[in-house]
């Protein structure tokens, strides 16, 4: 009888099952493990909240002094479980951060730190996921502010000081001076304090100095134009500028002595002016005689005149301004008196007889100043004669007969009258 077969092959196929089947099992957790440590799953921070970046830092909502704060850092990606350490500087004074990232504590005083904080894969043997096999990790800056007191509103940080502003002399220009008259101005400057000032090079004109507050103060006595520089000192700086200034004469007008002029007889009184600015202009306030006017700006307004016939006797007072190119001004008060005309007022000369004495005083009115007299026309009678300064005709008559003969009277103006006569002379 044959004893059965042993069953070799059945028994050789179900071992080679089951070790196909770990194999699959063992490759796909090769497989899991690698994908747990693909560079692709690095933790990283999370850079929008609760610490938003800005360029290559994070940077924390402020914080306040005595204001409790409870901040969780936030990562994504890698384990999903993260561990969290500081690594270089650290936290305000009064807070701290677990390993888990909460930032919590009371600041005690006003701060800004900027610690570097890397945050790690939690692994496996470190009480992280079964699958994290790695330490996968990042590293950032972060900025942490405190700011002292209260809530609400965050107190600015001071800003920064301004730039010294450069010191400099804001003083353009100087006004015009005039000779014998006290004179004043104060120099400016910006971009200091407690300025200094003085002389570095010129001079001011004679009469006038400049005080270290900056005051140019005197009277000068002399007219011209003077260049100089002054200097402004303030905390060790320093700045200059060169000035100009001008002195003039003093404005005046003047006219000839106050003159009295008279009626029918041609009038011209020159004004001038001389001083200020030149560049005059004038104006006349008050009446003048009828038939005479005011001309001025004549040339460069220098010279004005008072011209004309004057038709009526009178006393009138008149004032004349003058004003130069700076809009300085002086006044000239005049009183222009126009005499009646001159007239002779003897119109007869009676009679005369030969060989007895004659003697006529001639009279006038009227006209301006001494007066003279002379024989114009015709001849007086034989034995008389004519003073040319009294107007008397006087004498003893030697002939008989009809005399005609015009006299003329001639005053300071040389206005003229004449009157014509008849002497009859009788014999005794």
């Amino acid at each position: 009888m044959r004893e059965p077969e042993p069953r070799i092959g059945t028994l050789s196929r179900e071992v080679v099952a089951v070790l196909k089947r770990f194999a699959l099992i063992l490759t796909l957790a090769v497989l899991v493990a690698g994908v747990a440590s693909t560079p692709g799953s690095t933790a990283s921070f999370n850079d929008s909240t609760p610490c938003p970046a800005s360029g290559p830092l994070l940077v924390c909502p402020t914080m306040y002094v005595g204001q409790p704060v409870h901040l969780q850092l936030l990562a994504q990606n890698g384990c999903d479980v993260f561990r969290w350490e500081i690594v270089n500087g650290g936290l305000p004074a009064g807070l701290s951060m677990s390993s888990s990232g909460l930032v919590t504590g009371t600041p005690t005083a006003a701060a800004s730190t900027q610690p570097w904080v890397i945050v790690h894969d939690l692994t496996a043997p470190e009480g992280g996921p079964s699958w994290c096999g790695g330490d996968n990790h990042s590293e950032r800056q972060f900025v942490f502010t405190v700011v002292g007191g209260g809530g609400g509103t965050p107190t600015p940080p001071p800003p920064p000081p301004a730039p010294q502003p450069a010191l400099q002399i804001t003083t353009a220009s100087l006004q015009k001076a005039t000779v014998n008259t006290p004179y004043t101005v104060t120099l400016a400057a910006s971009g200091g304090g407690n300025l200094t000032w003085t002389m570095s090079a010129g001079s001011l004109p004679a009469g006038l100095t400049l005080g270290s507050s900056g005051v140019v103060s005197g009277t000068p006595t002399g007219s011209g134009s003077y260049t100089f520089t002054v200097r402004v000192d303030s905390g060790g700086r320093s700045a200059s500028k060169q000035l100009g200034l001008v002195v003039v004469d003093k404005l005046t007008a003047s006219l000839p002595a106050e003159q009295t002029w008279e009626v029918k007889r041609p009038l011209q009184i020159t004004i001038n002016a001389k001083g200020g600015t030149p560049g005059y202009s004038w104006k006349l306030t008050g009446t003048l005689p009828e038939n005479t006017g005011f001309i001025g700006n004549q040339g460069n307004g220098s010279t004005s005149y008072l011209r004309g016939v004057p038709a009526q006797a009178g006393t009138f007072p008149i004032v004349l301004t003058v004003t130069d190119a700076d809009g300085v001004s002086t006044q000239l008060t005049v009183t222009l008196s126009v005499a009646p005309k001159l007239q002779v007022t003897t119109f007869s000369v009676g009679r005369a007889q030969v060989g007895k004495r004659y003697r006529l005083a001639l009279a006038s009115a009227g006209g301006v100043g001494d007066t003279s007299w002379t024989l114009a026309v015709g001849s007086l009678p034989a034995g008389l004669k004519l003073d040319a300064d009294t107007g008397v005709i006087s004498g003893k008559p030697r002939a008989s007969g009809a005399f005609r003969f015009t006299i003329v009277v001639t005053d300071a103006l040389e206005a003229k009258a004449a009157m014509t006569y008849s002497l009859k002379i009788k014999r005794r």
